[in-house]
């Protein structure tokens, strides 16, 4: 009662509380924060609380103030389903420099009990800031903790440190699942405009299932995640669910037992990775895209640029996208990851000028770059592009391991496919195209100027047989420098499109250089050339 006396004291006169050095126990959702009101606590200046916490409690609460600052308080409690602070339909808050021990920092929100479509503009926190806070959460977690942003408009987040809670940054701007009116790509994302920047989290989990995110959440528009450090999450470091316009930039990710190190989930458009270092030290997934497979016409490009992805002592995966319009992958660094194929749909996706280097041998087979792509907007068709990519392994693969798989897999879609420029090498095939056996619409494919070790292969089985033409023009062979397109003889099975072209690996003794395929067929017909047509 004393303390609450001189909150409304220091905001009744419009000057600071000062906070002594001391323990002050107070009891839970007892004391109210004041609109104007500054509270700074001197070092050691620290609310304990005492009694019994419920799941939600808080130390101190504010509804529908403004200008309200916390400064230098260490906050104690028993369980990280306690706030230390909690706001509701607050503006111009900010929360600097406190210490939440055993106990969850800080949550914006529109209040208890509004739900998604009752929320306005005027219900949702606005402008805030929680910079250099240290959340050393309890040794239980729950699924809660950190420092939650729910329904809010304008918001810093700067070099906090957070350690064992169930989350660490987040924020909730409705559900990112297809709940009706909820989860759509046009329904309102209510947090909007939020840089999460130079926070160092580690150690995230709870007792729930797939919980304990390092820095993630749902339905927010312009999100900026920007050098953080994260690491050891059990669900998923770095993550955006159901967002729009939003980017993770500079972040240093390490991983030893998540779901994912990034990631995004549900009808999400326009995130981009760029310049993010992940180590993956359990060779786990390093990317994925979480989404049904009925959700890509809702979803938006995603875009991944320069980063540095990598794998010590185990070959991890980036599982390049499921179920989404648009995927690039430009100018990346993977080393021991292998890029897998995507079970959904995906409608236009480039690979390129990206380096994947190989140097530790998988137990099993695997694809160095598996690119797969279907699905289309209406009247529209697809591209699945894999250009000027190095695939390298400097140690021996097992027996059917791929350098670069490409596969056209929608049976009733025009995909149009490239395979250029690309180098190859440590794979016992260098290049596959493959046509999804239920393939009732023709594909074209173009494979040229590639330099590989040993082989390219064509795959075609079911109804795609007869569907694809395959264009293979001036590969090369990195020993020698010889020009090769496969079988590096005249075919003998095998659909092939009349104007397609081997070349041998020797000239044969007659001076024949290579071959013209003069009739579509199986194997078609075919004439010898010595000299290579123009």
């Amino acid at each position: 009662m004393a303390l609450q006396a001189a909150i409304d004291e220091a905001a009744d006169r419009n000057r600071p509380l000062h906070l002594r050095n001391g323990v002050f126990p107070v009891r839970a959702d007892v004391l109210r924060l004041r609109s104007g009101l500054t509270i700074i606590g001197a070092p050691g200046a620290t609310l304990q609380l005492v009694g019994k916490e419920t799941p939600d409690c808080a130390i101190m609460r504010g509804v529908r103030l403004r200008d309200v600052r916390i400064q230098g308080i260490a906050f104690n409690a028993k369980s990280d389903r306690t706030w230390a602070l909690d706001f509701a339909s607050c503006s111009a808050v900010h929360v600097a420099g406190n210490v939440a021990k055993c106990c969850s920092l800080v949550r914006f929100s529109a209040g208890s009990g509004v739900k998604y479509n009752q929320v306005t503009k005027a219900d949702c926190c606005r402008e805030v800031s929680v910079v250099e806070n240290v959340l050393d959460g309890p040794a239980h977690r729950q699924a809660t903790g950190g420092i939650l942003l729910s329904y809010t408009l304008g918001a810093a987040v700067r070099g906090n440190r957070i350690r064992r809670h169930g989350h660490g940054i987040w924020w909730y701007g409705g559900d990112a699942g297809k709940i009706p009116g909820e989860g759509s790509r046009a329904s309102p994302r209510w947090v909007q405009d939020v840089l999460i920047e130079g926070n160092d989290i580690a150690d995230i989990s709870s007792t729930a299932p797939n919980s304990g995110g390092g820095i993630w959440g749902g339905k927010g528009e312009r999100i900026r995640v920007v050098r953080n450090t994260v690491a050891d999450c059990r669900d998923l470091e770095i993550d955006f669910e159901g967002c729009v316009d939003c980017e993770a930039v500079e972040n240093v990710v390490t991983s030893s037992k998540s779901n994912a190190s990034l990631a995004t989930f549900f009808f999400c458009s326009d995130i981009r990775f760029i310049r993010n270092r992940v180590l993956r030290t359990d060779g786990g997934r390093v990317f994925g895209i979480f989404n049904a497979p009925q959700q890509y016409a809702e979803t938006g490009p995603c875009i991944f640029e320069e980063n540095d992805f990598q794998s010590p002592a185990k070959i991890a995966v980036l599982g390049a996208g499921s179920a989404v319009l648009g995927f690039s992958f430009r100018r990346n660094r993977l080393r021991n990851v292998r890029i897998e194929r995507s079970p959904y749909a995906v409608v236009g996706q480039e690979y390129r000028d990206n380096l994947l280097g190989f140097s530790i041998a998988s137990p099993d087979a695997f694809d160095g770059l598996y690119s797969s792509a279907g699905g289309s907007v209406p009247g529209g068709s697809t591209r699945n592009l894999v250009i000027g990519n190095v695939v390298m392994s400097t140690v021996a693969q097992p027996p059917g391991s791929r350098g670069i798989v490409v596969e056209d897999s929608d049976y009733n879609v025009d995909c149009r496919s490239e395979v250029s420029g690309n180098q190859t090498s440590g794979f016992p095939t260098d290049i596959v195209y493959k046509a999804s056996a239920d393939n009732g619409v023709p594909k074209t494919a173009t494979i040229d100027n590639n330099i590989i070790e040993n082989a390219i292969v064509r795959e075609e089985a079911g109804k795609s047989v007869g569907k694809s033409t395959v264009f293979l023009n001036q590969n090369r062979r990195k020993a020698g420098g010889r020009l090769l397109n496969y079988p590096g003889d005249i075919p003998t099975a095998g659909l092939w499109n009349a104007g397609q072209r081997v070349i041998f690996d020797q000239p044969e003794p007659d001076g024949s250089i290579g071959a013209v395929c003069t009739q579509t067929g199986t194997p078609g017909e075919w004439r010898k050339f010595k000299r290579e047509p123009s």
